[in-house]
């Protein structure tokens, strides 16, 4: 049995926003004189996640311009929550619950 996917369906829409939010976020920590390495947007359909390095993290926090490039991508007035990168997150998030015996 193939693992279940949680979270809204991937589309070509969905993608294109993640597509533009990530050079736009980029950006604007660029502007706030942040940098960081991972830059990872996620369409988790009624939120945003983004994902950074976890170093800038409480400084990012703090700007709302980030949430400004996230919507200016196309994804609305839906909350951006910023929070550390973490390799393999997806993977990990996406496994079936386990039935306790």
């Amino acid at each position: 049995m193939a693992p279940s996917r949680r979270g809204p369906p991937r589309t070509g829409h969905r993608l294109a926003r993640v597509d533009r939010a990530e050079p736009a976020v980029r950006e604007a920590l660029a502007g706030a004189g942040l940098r960081s390495e991972q830059v990872r947007v996620r369409d988790l359909g009624d939120t945003v996640r983004t994902d950074l390095d976890p170093e800038i993290l409480s400084a990012a926090a703090q700007l709302t311009c980030l949430a400004d490039a996230v919507a200016g991508a196309g994804t609305g007035a839906a909350p951006v929550v910023i929070d550390g990168f973490v390799s393999g997150r997806l993977t990990h998030e996406r496994q079936p619950a386990t039935e306790e015996a």
